[in-house]
């Protein structure tokens, strides 16, 4: 299983092994909404954005006493001091330590509003503070500054319970789930869920690189009982099967630079089936025991701009699969995911931003439990249960925040699809359409708990919707 993300992990598995709910993939976090009594949730102080504030503020007929209030309250000038120490407050679960590896690239950089940026920028990247304040000071020795940073923990430790609707299909679980896990924003959950058609439970723990040079790790087990119906790409039934099974898996990255990590990932997987078809394919759901390895590449970099962590991301990853079946002795999968995210800016048209994303799958020989769905081409025009060994597809189109409340931000979002895919008589197919739908970022949690969405195909006249509560987005 791939663990690049950590909060995808739980979310990846869950769209594969439940044939293709429409779970939202995180855009990005906004800052806390706050009143304008309070400080602002987020600030990155510098001498000069201090001596404007303290300019605006102050009344023409104290002219002559601003210089002197202007002199007191002035934050002194770093930008040519050399950053040598952090310190934090307001850590809670978090460990120092951990975020003092976090931080570390920073040492050794001037202390100019730029880099001040790009620290908190670092800080909520990490998803684990609501409130961020950032400021430099001249240290005890001559040349170097010392970083202040005050931040307010989020929520990470909670109990899901979730239910979904997509497409008619229905889904409810629950996982407890730990985004901080040991303090070092460690990814651990374990939990289950039932639908009209599948029972599953499973557990993972996610421990993801820290800095350049570092290793980090996944492991994962889940155990599933299934009603299968797939379709084809007209959303007509093509097979009906029974199976149950078991799989555990490991993986295992390392962070070359900031922005380049590779990984390699390895399983075993148990399939048992009980095929209810009667109009052939039976063939292609035999039981087996089958072993995985992969391995993958990714380029990734993020911003923050106070509305939305918006990323740049590039991810190639290639495998086999070796299995005790006759029919598919050995099988070669290789996908990819680009994303690309841009915010028009960081004041008020920073709210809106261009999403552009692509993916797609290839496999060859593959047992039908190991075909993928329209996740694996980041779409939603296709139907639900219906999946493939070769699909790709895109999507692109715009996002807005419009509006702001102390529990979240609301966004509209719409986007223009297409995908091709080949469908069950070996023929590919060709779809494109709209989609759009609304979203809630939560402020004080680091994942969106909220998501509605319609899609249409035109070329099939087909329209889908998706609604989800509670971890499934």
């Amino acid at each position: 299983m791939n663990s690049q993300k950590l909060k995808l992990i739980l979310i990846a598995i869950l769209s594969v092994f439940l044939s293709g709910q429409n779970l939202f993939s995180q855009q990005g976090l906004p800052p806390v909404e706050t009143d304008q009594t309070e400080e602002k949730s987020t600030v990155v102080s510098s001498p000069e954005a201090k001596k404007s504030e303290t300019a605006g503020n102050l009344p023409q007929e104290e002219g002559e006493k601003s210089g002197e209030a202007e002199n007191q309250e002035e934050v002194p000038d770093t930008s040519n001091l050399v950053i040598s120490e952090f310190k934090i407050e307001g850590l809670k679960r978090t460990k120092n330590f951990y975020m003092q590896r976090v931080l570390k690239r920073f040492k050794g950089k001037k202390a100019d509003s730029e880099t001040l940026k790009e620290i908190e920028s670092t800080l909520q990247k990490e998803e684990l503070f609501s409130e961020i304040k950032v400021s430099g000071q001249p240290s005890q020795t001559d040349g170097e500054a010392s970083i202040s940073i005050g931040v307010k923990e989020k929520i990470t430790f909670i109990p899901l319970p979730f239910a979904s609707s997509s497409d008619g299909g229905f889904m409810a679980g629950l996982f407890v789930m730990d985004m901080n896990a040991l303090g070092m924003h460690n990814m651990a959950a374990f939990g289950g869920i039932y639908s009209k058609n599948s029972l599953l439970g499973m557990a993972t723990f996610s421990k993801p690189p820290i800095e350049p040079g570092s290793f980090g790790y996944s492991i994962s087990a889940m155990s599933a009982k299934n009603e299968n119906e797939k379709v084809d790409i007209r959303n007509e039934t093509v097979l009906k099967y029974d199976s149950k099974g078991f799989s555990v898996s490991l993986g295992l990255s390392y962070k070359i630079i900031e922005w380049l990590s590779i990984g390699i990932n390895g399983g075993y997987k148990w399939t048992d089936v009980n095929d209810n078809d009667e109009d052939g394919y039976q063939e292609m759901v035999k039981s087996e025991k089958s072993g995985s390895g992969s391995a993958n590449i990714t380029f990734s970099t993020s911003d923050w701009n106070g509305w939305y962590i918006s990323s740049k991301k590039l991810s190639l990853s290639a495998g086999a699969i070796r299995t005790d079946n006759r029919n598919n002795r050995f099988a070669e999968v290789a996908s990819g995911q680009l994303t690309f995210q841009q915010p028009f800016g960081s004041e008020s048209f920073g709210r809106l931003r261009f999403l552009l994303d692509g993916a797609g799958f290839y496999g060859h020989d593959l047992h039908i439990s190991n075909w993928q769905g329209r996740e694996a081409a980041k779409v939603s025009i296709l139907p639900s249960n219906f999946s493939t060994q070769k699909i790709a597809g895109g999507s692109a189109g715009l996002e807005l925040i419009f509006a702001k409340t102390k529990i979240g931000s609301f966004s509209v979002y719409g986007l223009y699809e297409a995908v091709i895919a080949q469908d069950w008589d070996k023929d590919y197919e060709f779809g494109h359409g709209p989609e759009g739908g609304i979203k809630l970022y939560l402020s004080k949690i680091a994942f969106p708990a909220f998501a509605f969405g319609l899609s249409y195909n035109i070329p099939k006249h087909m329209s889908g919707y998706s609604v989800a509560f509670g971890l499934a987005y």
